[in-house]
């Protein structure tokens, strides 16, 4: 509700300095959360790099794998995959 202040203009209610306070807190927190989720990235990333190298390599049957995670999949409807390497 506004109401009608001097000279015609509507004047809105003030808004109670801890719902403001509340607001900009939250606000700050989600951004600061945000923040550390890049951070958390960034040393996931920096972690995995160390480890490059350091381990045996192994073969890896790619096309075994790709049949594999579609085999995962829900019900695709009328979508069709093929993997033309294992044909």
């Amino acid at each position: 509700m506004t109401k009608k202040g001097s000279g015609g203009f509507r004047v809105a209610p003030q808004i109670p300095q801890h719902e403001i306070s509340c607001y900009v807190t939250t606000k700050y927190l989600k951004c600061a959360e945000l923040e550390i989720d890049k951070i958390e990235k960034i040393f996931d990333f920096a972690r995995m790099y160390e480890q490059l190298g350091g381990e045996e390599l192994s073969y890896v049957d790619v096309g075994k794998s790709f049949d594999v995670a579609v085999s995962l999949l829900p019900d695709l409807g009328k979508i069709e995959i093929v993997n033309v390497n294992s044909q």
